[in-house]
């Protein structure tokens, strides 16, 4: 998390859950968007991050996403316990 902290920009977070990563890394980055294919997830997610206003939360597959501008392009790019459920 601290070369994300260091790095700022936009930030991805591949299966986002509840928005506890997005949360704290929030302060640091231009941009944190999340995504997760389960509803609930996102919806606690939206509750959590409620008063945040650089965050985008996505319910969906992070395969389906459009590929980026360069200028929407990620400084950062998260998937923590991610790839197992892929």
């Amino acid at each position: 998390m601290a070369d994300a902290k260091t790095r700022g920009g936009r930030v991805l977070d591949i299966g986002c859950s509840d928005g506890l990563l997005l949360q704290q890394l929030a302060p640091f980055a231009q941009k944190v968007v999340g995504i997760d294919p389960d509803s609930e997830t996102i919806l606690s997610a939206q509750t959590r991050l409620a008063g945040v206003s650089n965050v985008s939360l996505v319910t969906g597959d992070f395969l389906d996403m459009p590929i980026p501008s360069q200028k929407e392009r990620y400084s950062t790019v998260i998937c923590v316990a991610t790839l197992h459920h892929i």
